[in-house]
């Protein structure tokens, strides 16, 4: 039984990679330097995004909620009331303070980093990470989640052509460490 668990959020790794791929052709399209910014005529790739998007999120949570853990780096409760603080937090200080206008992508961010944080507190829970192992992925995903924001600051004061690429740069490294993730998945028989 533990191989169907295993294999769901193997499946909720591959949802997000297509979630990323979908999100990342919209951008491309609809934001491309020069042409005309059509993002509601492309907004139906967007589509496909959400229904990739809630389905990794369906297939994640039901998984890790299912896996038999030995013990864990955080406290469930800890990562997901960390995550909803640190987004009012960043939410206060991004509009307040530096006057960013507020978008979706933020909520995004701290999600993924949340929910990316918990498989690998599973993962290192059930035995297929060692501590540093485990340590060395939290720290690769705050760093990507870090660089997220830092795009999400630029990305309204940058020329056309670099928002074009700054845009994309969160899309890119969450794809990677999706796949980073869905690699470490190794459903024990």
């Amino acid at each position: 039984m533990q191989i169907l668990h295993f294999k769901e959020l193997l499946y909720g790794n591959l949802l997000l990679l297509g979630c990323c791929a979908f999100y990342l052709l919209w951008w491309i399209i609809a934001f491309k330097p020069g042409g005309p910014h059509e993002s509601g005529r492309t907004g139906l790739i967007l589509v496909p995004a959400f229904l990739t998007g809630i389905a990794a999120i369906y297939f994640t949570i039901r998984s890790m909620g299912t896996i038999p853990v030995t013990r864990a780096l955080f406290a469930s409760k800890t990562l997901l009331i960390g995550g909803v603080a640190i987004y009012i937090i960043l939410l206060l200080i991004t509009s307040l303070a530096f006057k960013r206008q507020v978008t979706t992508e933020l909520l995004l961010i701290i999600g993924w980093a949340v929910m990316a944080m918990s498989e690998v507190n599973v993962i290192y829970g059930a035995g297929q990470y060692g501590l540093r192992e485990a340590l060395i992925v939290i720290v690769v995903i705050a760093a990507a989640a870090a660089a997220a924001m830092v795009c999400y600051m630029l990305y309204y004061g940058l020329p056309e052509k670099s928002g074009y690429i700054d845009g994309m740069l969160p899309l890119i490294i969450v794809a990677v460490i999706t796949v980073w993730l869905a690699i470490s998945i190794r459903p024990a028989a």
